[in-house]
């Protein structure tokens, strides 16, 4: 008799501990997955190729890209997006760095690479809203333009350098475009050469 009483204080302890176990089990789940991994706030990206250098928020990921470019556009280096994409969220969103190579470019030679993106926009989509003028990013002259098709709006940044021109774009659903305004300022702001 005593041994089946053993037994049976052996099945009772054997639960317990598998549902003890289990409990700790889903509470560490829920932890991890309410606890999202601790990344830094700004994220620095160097692109030596294309000698520039740019800090970005975390939550945003980087893909450099060599002189092959993106998709066909063999001007693109560089494209941040979301790394998750929540309800909630804008559904387009991306900001994208390009350059081409040319000596001692003038801002209406940038102005002039911008405008051959908008005439190949205005053909597939049409564009309202543009606005271009001349500021500053750094001490040096840039130009900034604004953009937008009916569901998108586009901010660039035009940006002559003494070798090279950028031209860093903001492409986003319109009615999120103030609330990522902030970031892409900042993400402009510390747009530099490695050099």
């Amino acid at each position: 008799m005593k041994d089946k009483k053993m037994l049976a204080d052996d099945y009772v302890g054997c639960l317990t501990l598998l549902g003890v176990s289990l409990v700790i089990g889903i509470l560490l789940i829920a932890w991890v997955i309410t606890e999202p991994p601790r990344l830094p706030e700004v994220i620095t990206v160097k692109h030596d190729e294309f000698n520039f250098v740019l800090d970005h928020p975390s939550k945003y990921v980087s893909t450099l890209y060599d002189e092959s470019g993106y998709h066909g556009n063999h001007d693109i280096r560089l494209i941040l997006s979301k790394i998750f994409y929540l309800a909630g969220q804008p559904e387009t969103f991306v900001i994208r760095v390009e350059s081409r190579t040319i000596n001692n470019p003038s801002l209406q030679d940038v102005v002039k690479w911008s405008d051959e993106g908008l005439e190949n926009l205005s053909s597939n989509f049409g564009f309202e809203d543009i606005s271009l003028e001349e500021t500053e990013l750094n001490g040096q002259p840039i130009m900034r333009r604004l953009y937008s098709t009916q569901t998108v709006k586009y901010e660039e940044v035009l940006i002559p350098r003494s070798k090279d021109m950028f031209i860093i774009t903001l492409i986003i659903s319109k009615e999120y475009f103030n609330e990522y305004h902030a970031d892409f300022n900042r993400i402009v702001e510390s747009f530099r050469p490695l050099e």
